[in-house]
């Protein structure tokens, strides 16, 4: 009996220590990274869609035009600093 528990706790350890290293996917950081598309001209600022939502975003340098994908660098309150998407081929 002592042999099984101590099994199923190394196993239960385990598995709770994996998730602990694992990127979140929701809330704040899970935005970071995601595409999106723009809805609106970012110059700076504009709107755009990401994961299902549309949020105000905006541009540390470039102007974006409409339609085109961004991907998010961080978020700021309900604010989404973005910067332009290159397809790497």
């Amino acid at each position: 009996m002592s042999l099984a528990t101590a099994v199923f706790f190394v196993f239960a350890l385990s598995k709770g220590i994996k998730i602990q290293w694992k990127k979140p996917v929701t809330g704040r950081e899970g935005l970071v990274g995601k595409l999106g598309i723009t809805k609106t001209v970012l110059d700076p600022e504009g709107t755009i869609f990401v994961h299902g939502e549309r949020w105000q975003a905006s541009t540390k340098e470039e102007t974006i035009k409409e339609g085109e994908e961004v991907e998010v660098l961080e978020v700021r309150g309900l604010l989404l600093i973005v910067k332009k998407y290159f397809r790497k081929e």
